[in-house]
């Protein structure tokens, strides 16, 4: 396992899992949304660092809307260079606790 653990939804972008390697590896991992309160709606990113400047691009950015039929969001297997990093904020709503865990692949 790579990490796991949880962090606040609120209007500020925060740093849910980041790990930074010196060799490629694949990664996999799960978001919980089940926490999403009412009229939310949450904002997750991935970025991803490719090259040796430091610096992390924009990858996808999903939206997630309250009420959610789904609320475990798989993040499926992706080879990375040297870093990954996904985020969370939350446009519009109550902030509310998300629990995740990320896994080496």
């Amino acid at each position: 396992m790579l990490g796991s653990g949880s962090g606040t939804s609120d209007t500020t972008e925060h740093i849910l899992f980041q790990v930074e390697k010196k060799s490629p590896f694949g990664f996999s991992g799960w978001i919980d949304l089940k926490n999403i309160s009412t009229g939310a709606v949450i904002v997750i990113k991935q970025y991803y660092k490719i090259s040796p400047t430091n610096t992390y691009s924009l990858y996808a950015e999903d939206s997630y809307e309250y009420p959610l039929q789904e609320t475990l969001i798989h993040f499926r297997e992706k080879m990375i260079v040297l870093g990954a990093k996904v985020t969370v904020h939350q446009s519009l709503g109550v902030g509310f606790i998300v629990y995740w865990e990320f896994y080496k692949d």
